[in-house]
């Protein structure tokens, strides 16, 4: 027996592989599908590190209330004879809120998180209905029904059109509400309140001590001091000083609030644009042509870039527009990335390219079951996306600064994470054509080596991920010294679960392949509400640990959740075509692909499958 590539040439008998390693025939073959699924994806990433990294460089005078507020916290520190007093903050636990300075990148890039969420439970919508119906799509190509292929594009792009549309609607109605609940203004006031009250301090005198703080009103002389002095408590008072920082952390939550609400303004009008790209590139992936989309991508993300220098800061005569710019820029990129694919498409006339006139008209029968195998999925992307707000939001709860430090490392990490993203999504195309072909045990084979590859090249990444920490967040953000920390610390802490998250994604893809939506949906999103969530909900709320540990021990759930996937990946069930129950024909316009068929030895006939 030998093995082709993907194909395996004979059927008959099962695989039988001595060696840990695949051939270098398969390895060569792999990489062109996995090289061009990885780049794409640090490409899209690219276009939202781009944005953050430069909305993390904001110019303090796009956002006027900044400088009075950080004049504000040192005025007060100053009067209680506290900001020079080094040694006073390391003592008591608080050195990475020494000399406090808010800086404008800092409040921009927690709004532009916040509104991000928005994108993060969109972008799961789209991608979990349009990945599930691509499953079948390969599946199509790898049997070589066009006529079924260009079907699913066509429910791909109308879907990820009208869910774009509809967000438009929402963000324009709930937008602020959804952006306040990643930024919590509201539980920043709340625990401030808390710290007031176990001060023993009454309403009035909280009221009083809000109208000291508040920047916008002028500052007395010795208001802070008369205001303790009046209530029995000392200038060097830990817990006063942390009413005031969880105060000054209360409004620099509305100011992310703002900045998220302003660019969520603008960013929507570009989720219909991306949830047409998202259906013509997943096409391409399935088709095997990842490089096509890469290619036009990259140029989005140059002129996304070039955007970005001038309308963000602004550059020479120009004047930029703060973070709105950074939305501006990535609308225009989704623009010229949509007219390069379809022009494209258009230009090539692919097998898959869809008809305008018919964009409506999708098989009942086909649409049906697709939709059957592919809820599943949709569900669990969607769950998972609001487990993942959810997380942010937990994480906020505990301080702004930690907020601002998760987006600091998920803004980095992001780079990295496209090679778990890029093999998942490269693993369900190599399977998936596979399964269509019936090829069950070359599936299977696929799946084995995938696995492999990516433990092995994802050990390198982690080695970086590690090594980045160290310098990455204190040169491209600018932050309080107490986010950067996080930010660190976070970078490290999914380094060391890296791994695990390679195998863990690889294999659920995998089993989405195989159409075993309801599976994912269990050990994915359910997974991470009932273990995930719920541990980091009662860390946050019951456990004085650092954020840092808290974190840690979140993380860990996910290596249970790796274990408990390989051992469902291991027992095989997974591996399932789905185009072969799906044969009545569909009348539609050439290119035809013809095939012979012959049955039990009878004379050969000629069929049309093109239309399937």
């Amino acid at each position: 027996m030998k093995h082709i590539g993907f194909k395996i040439s004979n059927k008959s008998q099962p695989h039988k592989v001595s060696s840990f390693f695949a051939t270098k025939k398969w390895y060569l073959l792999a990489l062109m599908v996995i090289i061009p699924a990885v780049l794409q994806q640090i490409l899209s990433a690219s276009m939202n590190l781009l944005d953050n990294i430069m909305v993390g460089n904001l110019s303090d005078r796009f956002i006027p209330d900044l400088n009075p507020m950080n004049a504000h916290i040192k005025t007060i520190f100053t009067d209680l004879g506290l900001w020079e007093k080094k040694d006073w903050w390391v003592n008591n636990g608080l050195e990475h809120f020494f000399q406090l300075h808010y800086s404008a990148g800092q409040i921009a890039v927690s709004g532009v998180t916040g509104s991000n969420q928005i994108f993060v439970i969109i972008f799961a919508i789209m991608g979990g209905f349009i990945n599930a119906v691509g499953i079948f799509g390969a599946q199509f190509y790898g049997a070589g029904r066009y006529g079924s292929l260009r079907q699913t594009v066509r429910m791909k792009i109308i879907f990820g059109f009208l869910v774009g549309t509809l967000v438009i609607i929402l963000s324009y109605t709930i937008g602020t509400y959804l952006i306040s609940y990643t930024t919590s203004p509201a539980t920043a006031l709340e625990k401030f309140n808390e710290l007031c009250n176990a001060k023993g301090l009454a309403n009035n005198d909280i009221e009083h001590l809000k109208n000291i703080l508040d920047y916008n009103n002028p500052y007395v002389t010795n208001d802070i001091t008369n205001f303790i002095n009046a209530r029995g408590i000392a200038k060097d008072d830990v817990q006063f000083t942390q009413i005031i920082l969880r105060y000054y952390e209360y409004r620099s939550a509305q100011l992310a609030t703002i900045q998220g609400a302003s660019y969520n303004q603008l960013i929507v009008f570009s989720y219909p644009l991306l949830g047409i790209n998202f259906a013509f590139v997943s096409v391409f992936r399935e088709t095997k042509r990842g490089y096509i989309p890469l290619l036009l991508t990259f140029v989005s993300v140059i002129i996304n870039f070039l955007l970005n220098l001038i309308l963000i800061n602004g550059l020479g005569a120009i004047g930029g527009i703060g973070a709105r710019g950074s939305a501006v820029a990535t609308l225009t990129a989704r623009i010229v990335q949509l007219a390069l694919i379809s022009g494209f498409v258009m230009w090539k006339k692919y097998e898959f390219q869809p008809k305008i006139l018919k964009m409506f008209k999708i098989r009942r029968d086909l649409f049906k079951k697709i939709l059957i195998k592919a809820w599943p999925l949709m569900l669990n992307d969607l769950s998972f996306a609001i487990a993942s707000t959810m997380i942010i939001r937990l994480i906020s709860q505990w301080s702004f600064d930690s907020l601002s430090g998760s987006a600091i490392a998920s803004t980095i990490n992001t780079m990295f994470y496209t090679l778990y993203i890029g093999f998942g999504i490269a693993s369900s195309v190599l399977i998936a054509n596979r399964l269509g072909a019936n090829d069950i045990v070359g599936a299977k084979y696929n799946a084995k080596h995938l696995i492999r590859l990516g433990f092995m090249v994802s050990l390198g990444f982690a080695g970086l991920l590690v090594l980045s920490s160290f310098f990455l967040p204190q040169l491209l953000f600018s932050a309080t010294n107490e986010a950067l920390r996080i930010s660190s610390w976070m970078m490290r802490i999914d380094a060391m679960v890296f791994s695990a998250y390679t195998i863990l994604y690889t294999c659920i893809y995998a089993f989405r392949a195989g159409g075993l939506g309801i599976t994912v949906l269990l050990v994915d999103s359910c997974f991470t509400w009932i273990f995930t969530v719920l541990a980091l909900f009662l860390q946050v709320k019951y456990n004085p640990l650092d954020i840092i540990f808290i974190y840690g021990i979140m993380r860990t759930a996910d290596v249970v959740k790796m274990i408990l996937v390989w051992f469902i990946y291991h027992y095989g069930k997974w591996a399932r075509n789905l185009a072969g129950n799906m044969n009545k024909p569909y009348p539609e316009t050439p290119p035809p692909i013809v095939i012979v068929t012959s049955e039990q030895g009878k004379s050969k006939d000629k069929m049309k499958i093109a239309n399937f």
